[in-house]
């Protein structure tokens, strides 16, 4: 038994050491071989220019707009000479808008939907993400970071 550091008598309990915290090593958490990767793009098209309706009779069909395949284009060439996570991947994404103008999620699916492929398989691997909004009206733009 060890005696109270404060009252100097013996109260019938013990005084355990503090546990030191240990450092967290990366192979312990799943994140050897994981390279922090921040990727800086262009600012993504707005949903509603994202998406054409095509007419077919009595069908409508929804497809990609030319500036959307021309993004999504633009989001493969970044992909060159690397191989999208088969992993779960987490997120940290800074949108730099080119005015005060719409919401924080409205640029998000077109740049998700284009980073498929980029960065991931299928953006059901996305398992974390955290969005900044900030202003840059000389130079819009979003930067990628992955977990």
């Amino acid at each position: 038994m060890r005696t109270c550091g404060r009252c100097g008598g013996s109260r019938g309990y013990e005084v355990l050491p503090r546990k030191r915290k240990r450092e967290r090593h990366p192979r312990e958490h799943g994140e050897a071989g994981q390279e922090e990767v921040i990727l800086r793009l262009p600012y993504p098209p707005s949903v509603n220019r994202y998406w054409r309706t095509i007419v077919k009779g009595k069908r409508a069909f929804p497809i990609l707009s030319a500036e959307a395949r021309e993004y999504k284009a633009r989001m493969a060439s970044f992909s060159v000479g690397r191989q999208p996570s088969q992993e779960p991947v987490s997120l940290t994404i800074r949108l730099y808008r080119p005015r005060k103008a719409g919401d924080i999620d409205g640029p998000l699916k077109p740049l998700l939907d284009a980073l498929q492929g980029v960065l991931y398989v299928n953006d059901s691997q996305i398992v974390g993400l955290h969005v900044t909004r900030h202003d840059d009206k000389d130079d819009p733009r979003v930067e990628v970071e992955v977990n």
